[in-house]
């Protein structure tokens, strides 16, 4: 199969594309070396099309003659920001989607960090990582019978009901703004934490033990995303009902 390839100029993007020959609807945005788009990325954009993607390379220097010199390339990456790497990036995937009318748009390159999740494919792998954090976010949340919960009632047995109903108060303004499924949790910490199981008292929680407790809230405060999912705040919601 024999790519078709092109320098483009379309809609302001500088770059180079290749397109398999017959029909496709997937497709990459490949993010240049600091060095542009030279020969090596043009020829890994026809290796893609030659394999049925289409593949644009994004000249990051709108256009600048290539250069192989270090220092050149440094001076010219200097002047990139990443709100025009991301905005630059997003003109790319509009230009395919929409021009080449492709359904389905990766991006390669550490720069698709740049973009929101929503914008990308992600590796089944990552996506269970994902769903592994936000279940240990979900897991430490300082309250009722949650591991979260028990830590706080191991270090301070008196503290756990106030915690736990100060947890609820703030994930009730989340549900709300954010994401209402932190309502569900809101009433499962409140039925969970009207009592706790009786614990001895002795031995006490100390030493290097306590510590593990720190490391726990550095955990939550890690892997802890506000909305995790988008779109379902309260009002969004509502207007979605609406809109039916």
């Amino acid at each position: 199969m024999s790519p078709k390839s092109q320098d483009i100029k379309q809609s302001g993007l500088f770059g180079f594309l290749a397109q398999p020959d017959a029909p496709t609807k997937s497709g990459v945005v490949i993010l240049p070396t600091i060095y542009g788009v030279n020969a090596f990325v043009r020829g890994y954009a026809e290796t893609l099309a030659r394999a049925g993607l289409a593949a644009a390379v994004w000249d990051q220097y709108e256009g600048l003659p290539l250069t192989t010199d270090y220092e050149e390339s440094i001076k010219r990456a200097r002047k990139l920001s990443d709100p025009g790497m991301q905005a630059a990036i997003e003109k790319w995937i509009d230009y395919m989607a929409g021009d080449l009318q492709l359904s389905s748009i990766g991006v390669l390159h550490g720069a698709a960090a740049l973009l929101p999740l929503n914008r990308l494919l992600l590796h089944p792998t990552a996506i269970a990582a994902w769903v592994g954090m936000f279940a240990t976010t979900l897991n430490l949340l300082p309250g009722g019978q949650l591991d979260g919960g028990h830590i706080v009632f191991s270090l301070a047995p008196r503290m756990h009901k106030f915690v736990s109903r100060l947890t609820i108060l703030i994930l009730l303004p989340m549900a709300y703004y954010l994401w209402t499924g932190w309502f569900v949790w809101a009433i499962l910490l409140q039925l969970s934490s009207l009592r706790h199981p009786q614990v001895a008292d002795w031995p006490r929680v100390s030493g290097a033990r306590a510590w593990l407790a720190l490391f726990a809230l550095v955990m939550l405060i890690l892997t802890l995303t506000p909305a995790p999912f988008g779109h379902a705040s309260v009002p969004e919601v509502v207007r979605q009902i609406r809109g039916g």
